[in-house]
């Protein structure tokens, strides 16, 4: 069956699209190549985490990338991780750290794993307290901000009483 490409699309051999019978799904490598997408991550920012060895998708016989479940999942997890701020070469040492306990559940940290962690935690305790310094801050303007309003609407009430009276 064959239908028109989209809305206000012209006609020719470009425009035509065969759409499949019975409103059947798309074969499990397109899907499969959809999955990060619906992860909320663009394909570009997957072909960066590939690059940065975050995200390790399967190649096709044609060259494309196939995700699986478990990658999107894995893209999902860096991204939230890059939005918190963290630094991709501490991401993949999380990875790579979660990736060992997943196949040997008694190793340990190595030392300069738990060094860079430690390192990250003092930074994010740091940024944590200037965040607090500057909300005080913020949250004191506008309470004085909001009170000074206020007295001066107070004021104004006050002078349109006295000149109507």
């Amino acid at each position: 069956m064959w239908a028109r490409a989209g809305p206000g699309r012209r006609g020719g051999p470009s425009s035509w699209r065969a759409r499949p019978r019975g409103g059947r799904r798309a074969p499990a490598r397109r899907r499969a190549r959809r999955r990060p997408r619906r992860a909320g991550v663009s394909p570009r920012v997957l072909r960066y985490y590939e690059q940065q060895g975050l995200l390790l998708p399967r190649r096709a016989g044609n060259d494309y990338r196939e995700y699986t479940e478990e990658d999107a999942a894995r893209a999902q997890r860096v991204a939230l991780m890059v939005r918190s701020g963290m630094p991709t070469r501490l991401i993949k040492a999380v990875l790579d750290l979660e990736d060992t306990l997943a196949r040997d559940p008694d190793a340990s940290c190595p030392l300069e794993v738990a060094d860079l962690l430690a390192a990250e935690l003092r930074e994010l305790d740091d940024r944590i307290a200037c965040l607090t310094r500057s909300r005080r801050t913020i949250a004191d303007y506008l309470e004085r901000t909001s009170r000074t309003a206020a007295e001066r609407a107070s004021a104004r009430e006050s002078a349109r009483a006295g000149a109507s009276a």
